[in-house]
């Protein structure tokens, strides 16, 4: 009886490191996920700038 019970309780701590592994690969995806919106965001406002820049001097270009 107390082996069967034993066997119950480890199988409960093996499926709770499961879900806390899963749980943890959730969240880290949602981070990366942010980060790289983030990252895109800063890049096209950056990029906008720039171009901004150069509409504004466009006239001293010269090819």
């Amino acid at each position: 009886m107390e082996d069967q019970e034993d066997r119950e309780i480890s199988k409960m701590e093996k499926m709770e490191k499961v879900y806390k592994t899963m749980s943890t690969s959730g969240i880290m995806g949602i981070v990366a996920g942010c980060v790289i919106i983030a990252a895109g965001l800063a890049t096209g406002i950056m990029m906008i700038i720039s171009g901004a820049a150069l509409l504004k001097h466009k006239d001293k270009i010269t090819f």
